[in-house]
């Protein structure tokens, strides 16, 4: 069964954050929450679709190694390799894992939270459920492909899962989770900011901040 909470913060750099909980056994549980924040609208800025083409490659994941005392890196999203044989002209870029795996704080609060999964996409829409009757997986690549040669916003989702063990309070550890996600928003809209300003700077200069005139 599965339980669903959303949080409207009222000071955070994300919008929304939604916490599903699903109940494993009578002492296991995953939780997976999901924060998200809408940085450009294609009706306000038309010009979204190069800004988002590039963001789309920094896509990230959090890689864990080690069996009894694991270590965290920051990757770029590995299914991007399989979107990048539907859509050729995708490049996939490493800037956004080099700085996150160079922030030391984001690299701790990571250690002690220990989540299960932790990925970072830039959204051009909204991905609807595949119809019962057409292969998911196509529709799916189908789906993305349109999204990036016609983006209709650009979405920031960070979405963190992990396993809770026993019936012990997990207070404590939701609020890190909670301060983690808003700390790794800060941290990736700072490098949107600064993407966004050098491009702009390329044709004009207007202070990047006006682009979140949305």
């Amino acid at each position: 069964m599965e339980n669903r909470t959303l949080i409207i913060p009222k000071d955070a750099n994300f919008s929304r954050l939604t916490i599903s909980r699903e109940k494993l056994t009578a002492t296991e549980h995953t939780w997976l929450f999901t924060a998200t924040k809408t940085l450009l609208k294609k009706d306000k800025k038309p010009q979204i679709t190069k800004i988002f083409q590039y963001l789309k490659g920094c896509d990230s994941e959090l890689v864990k190694k080690g069996l009894l005392r694991k270590s965290y890196s920051f990757s770029p999203l590995r299914v991007l390799t399989t979107l990048k044989r539907k859509i050729p002209r995708l490049e996939i870029r490493a800037e956004l894992t080099n700085r996150l795996n160079a922030d030391k704080q984001i690299l701790e609060i990571v250690e002690r939270i220990k989540p299960d999964t932790l990925r970072i996409i830039f959204s051009g829409g909204i991905v609807p459920p595949p119809p019962p009757d057409v292969d998911s997986h196509k529709f799916l690549l189908d789906t993305h492909e349109r999204l990036y040669n016609n983006p209709e916003e650009i979405t920031l989702i960070i979405e963190m899962e992990k396993h809770f063990y026993g019936v012990w309070d997990q207070t404590k550890l939701v609020r890190k989770i909670y301060e983690g996600t808003d700390l790794l928003f800060a941290s990736v809209l700072t490098f949107f900011e600064e993407k966004i300003s050098h491009k702009n700077s390329k044709r004009n200069q207007n202070n990047a901040r006006a682009f979140f005139n949305v």
